[in-house]
């Protein structure tokens, strides 16, 4: 899953004034702790034109204030809360992927430049047309089970069709 990508870029925080920087033309991958995001005063995030940003945030619950966010592109932004439970935002550059977290809008005067999959929205906030539309994510592929219960009953059916066979002669 995208979530267990190592990341390829730095961040520092200084002050609550976060700098994000990333040299890939293609894929900037930043690991965040939920508890990095709270009282933040600015991201300022420095990586090549045109490159995708994925943000994968770890933790059950986070707070995302709405700092001033400077040189995002918000449809080459992902933000992926994959552990996340419980979410608060007042706002974001960039899609959401949060698929098992109860967001929480906390200003409905904010904006989510950006699309959302959740697994519940509470609040009113703005959604702003910035599709998600970045590249060099490798695709998510999940191995499909062999249904072991159908072959289990299948070999079941012909014991049974065999030993009926046998108790007719």
């Amino acid at each position: 899953t995208w979530g267990a990508l190592a990341a390829n870029s730095s961040v520092v925080n200084s002050y609550g004034h976060v700098t994000l920087t990333g040299s890939s033309s293609s894929l900037n991958v930043f690991n965040l702790e939920a508890s990095q995001l709270s009282g933040l005063y600015s991201f300022n995030l420095n990586v090549p034109t045109g490159s995708t940003v994925l943000f994968n945030v770890s933790g059950t619950s986070g707070s995302f204030a709405y700092p001033s966010l400077s040189n995002f592109d918000a449809s080459k932004t992902l933000w992926n809360f994959k552990d996340a439970t419980t979410l608060s935002v007042n706002g974001l550059q960039g899609s959401i992927l949060a698929p098992f977290a109860a967001v929480t809008a906390t200003n409905s005067g904010q904006t989510i430049q950006g699309q959302m999959f959740a697994a519940s929205l509470n609040g009113g906030i703005n959604f702003g047309n910035a599709q998600f539309n970045g590249t060099g994510l490798p695709p998510v592929t999940n191995a499909v089970p062999e249904p072991a219960s159908m072959i289990a009953l299948g070999l079941g059916g012909l014991a049974l069709v065999r030993r009926r066979r046998a108790a007719k002669k």
